[in-house]
């Protein structure tokens, strides 16, 4: 029991020092086409082989096999919907001949739009805005039309590493508001190619997996464990980089049947999921449910909190995900340094499997 007043000290310590902050978006990652993709918190997100416990799959009445069976039969690797299902977020990939739009001279470029145009006109559809977007080294084809009196598309297309990349956002009933033009865009400008090689941070290294063998995950390359912590600690272990900089990782599970003496016959681990600690109990607990981020990686959610500190003249930012599975009780613990500290959460989060 003392370990778990530890672990909810810890927690009340770091939620305490926040400042507010919005709700983040969710972030997938495609391990087909390399690709990080971030969608509102608010939407419901279907993927390719999800989470099968992840609470929208019940919500739809789906299961993670027939999700992934449907998505494939359309290419597609992702689907969202917001609670008022009038638009939706599609994102679908294709091997495509030609490699890369960045690579494409002027004149081609301009070629490619005529055809897409004329292709769209030829099917009846009004193209209403058609221009290239170039973020960083990624350039997009960028599309907006009116399919019918009812249905509206704007379509965010690129083709990189010889795929056919397709984002497109679908408004039914009503055109493409400017809300959702600046949400394409930040889609388009904060997603990530070529994850899996771009620089230490973003590959992966040793898989580590808890003492219930209850949970896995991967560490970045130049990573690895430094300690053991003992049963009077909040966390189980910690990580660090091999180069000896102040960045570190730390873990740490709770069994609440242990903590509690639950019985499993009575109360089916099933059952004790990430509802445990629902925000109307954070605020019980004499937390601020607004100083809480809630984040999702793979279907998972987790709440999230955020405490900035410096060593010398660099500033960091240390953060805390709590999250609750099956009677278990998750925490990570990262600190880096605050440009790097993003890509390292999303590096380890994405590999977090749950068993």
């Amino acid at each position: 029991m003392m370990r778990l007043v530890r672990v909810l000290c810890l927690l009340a310590c770091l939620l305490c020092v926040c400042a507010s902050v919005s709700l983040a978006d969710q972030v997938f990652y495609f391990p087909e086409f390399s690709m990080l993709v971030s969608i509102p918190d608010s939407w419901d997100v279907l993927t390719r082989n999800m989470d099968p416990d992840a609470a929208v799959l019940m919500k739809y009445g789906q299961t993670s096999e027939n999700v992934t069976s449907l998505l494939t039969q359309k290419n597609s690797y992702l689907n969202a919907y917001p609670e008022s299902m009038d638009r939706a977020i599609n994102i679908t990939m294709t091997p495509i001949e030609i490699q890369d739009y960045s690579l494409l001279d002027d004149e081609t470029l301009e070629d490619s739009l005529a055809r897409l145009r004329n292709s769209v006109e030829e099917r009846g559809l009004a193209c209403m805005d058609l221009r290239t977007e170039k973020i960083g080294d990624i350039t997009y084809m960028i599309m907006e039309r009116e399919e019918t009196d009812q249905r509206y598309a704007l379509q965010c297309l690129t083709a990189h590493n010889y795929c056919l990349i397709n984002i497109t956002l679908v408004s039914y009933g009503a055109p493409v508001s400017d809300e959702d033009r600046d949400m394409m865009m930040h889609l388009i400008q904060t997603a990530q190619y070529d994850v899996e090689s771009e620089g230490q941070t973003l590959q992966q290294g040793t898989m580590y997996s808890d003492r219930y063998d209850s949970c896995m995950f991967s560490l970045p390359a130049g990573w690895s464990q430094t300690r053991s912590t003992d049963d009077s600690q909040s966390m189980d272990v910690r990580f660090g980089r091999d180069d000896g900089s102040a960045d570190t990782i730390m873990f740490g599970v709770t069994d609440l049947y242990e903590e509690f003496e639950l019985s499993e016959d009575e109360n089916p681990r099933s059952l004790v999921g990430d509802d445990l600690l629902p925000e109307e109990d954070l605020a019980s607990m004499g937390f601020d449910p607004t100083t809480v981020t809630t984040v999702s990686y793979n279907g998972i959610r987790y709440y999230q909190s955020e405490m900035q500190f410096a060593i010398g003249d660099e500033s960091y930012g240390m953060y805390l995900l709590l999250a609750c599975r099956n009677g278990y009780l998750y925490m990570f613990q990262f600190a880096a340094l605050n440009e790097t500290a993003p890509d390292l959460i999303r590096c380890v989060m994405n590999t977090v499997r749950y068993r």
